[in-house]
């Protein structure tokens, strides 16, 4: 879980937790990577607007999602966007990510879980 508030990042991962799933966080994206880099997770929920740290040069979620790409052993991890924009803009589609609404996944502990579940369940790529 990718999130720079804290309060909702936290909120979130006790959703999944008691859904049954483990998890770890960051609030930035540059450390999102390495992390996502150290434990290949089996998917990575991303916030989509991420407040950069000076030095840091990962700017949102789709950066994050960019890096990803371009490394053998991460472009084919699944990718979950949480935002507060509804529905996000065309030119921030991408390819197998998906975009969860934040009202959504906050409002109902069950929400996240399942989505993930969901996810988890396709095939890669699909």
């Amino acid at each position: 879980m990718i999130d720079d508030d804290p309060e909702l990042a936290r909120c979130f991962q006790l959703f999944l937790q008691r859904g049954g799933f483990r998890t770890a966080s960051s609030d930035t994206a540059d450390d999102g990577l390495e992390g996502i880099r150290r434990l290949r997770p089996a998917l990575v929920i991303v916030d989509l607007w991420l407040r950069v740290p000076e030095g840091g040069s990962l700017r949102s979620g789709m950066d994050l999602i960019g890096a990803m790409a371009k490394e053998s052993g991460l472009r084919d991890v699944p990718v979950m966007v949480v935002t507060g924009d509804a529905p996000p803009a065309p030119e921030l589609r991408h390819a197998g990510v998906e975009f969860v609404s934040k009202a959504d996944a906050a409002a109902d502990p069950g929400y996240l879980p399942a989505l993930v579940r969901q996810r988890l369940a396709r095939p890669q790529g699909g």
